[in-house]
């Protein structure tokens, strides 16, 4: 009878520890959403902004070269830090929503537990490459003061800058995103999915 007890006892603790835990994830998890969700729609904003600027100064270019025979030496430079910029803005929401290409046939085929947890391993994975990334980004970024762009005026830190910035931003989402895994881990019954953003993820 007493280990019966003791049974019932240990069950209960457990379940309110889980209880309990389920609860503090909740917590972060609706932080952390709305931080990136906040962080993404602007930086995606950003982008759009940047990737016209690129077209226009690559459009410019052409015209310049093979209508008025003379190049901007400033424009291809410009339009390749551009692009990384752009990149590194849009990388967290596509990180954030799942839209990078993937092959996911074998692991698809998987129980749901087992699909979390190898989920969770990835993205626990994909956070400490990105911390060692951003270690070595911050010196480029502060070197990069002292460092001039070869065709302007301005020194490559607020070009690096991206890069710390980007880095961090990754970070937040794969913060969220092993959270929600871990959560889902614990309760099967709830669905910590974020859900596709159909503006965007629309292919047709």
């Amino acid at each position: 009878m007493s280990i019966g007890w003791r049974v019932c006892e240990l069950a209960w603790r457990m379940g309110r520890s889980v209880r309990v835990a389920l609860a503090v994830l909740d917590g972060l998890i609706g932080v952390l959403s709305r931080v990136n969700a906040a962080i993404g729609a602007r930086a995606r904003g950003f982008a759009a902004l940047l990737l016209a600027t690129m077209t226009a100064i690559v459009l410019l270019q052409v015209m310049c070269r093979y209508g008025l025979g003379s190049a901007l030496g400033w424009s291809e430079e410009l339009a390749k830090l551009l692009m990384v910029w752009t990149a590194f803005l849009v990388a967290p929401w596509v990180y954030r929503h799942g839209a990078h290409v993937s092959i996911d046939m074998l692991v698809a085929e998987q129980p749901r537990h087992v699909r979390l947890a190898l989920r969770l391993a990835l993205h626990a994975l994909i956070f400490w490459i990105l911390t060692v990334l951003l270690g070595e980004a911050w010196p480029l970024f502060v070197g990069g003061f002292g460092i001039r762009a070869a065709t302007m005026p301005v020194a490559m830190a607020w070009f690096y800058a991206i890069l710390p910035l980007g880095l961090s931003a990754l970070l937040l989402v794969g913060a969220e995103l092993m959270l929600r895994d871990l959560a889902s881990l614990l309760n099967p019954n709830v669905d910590y999915e974020i859900a596709p953003d159909r503006r965007w993820l629309e292919s047709e």
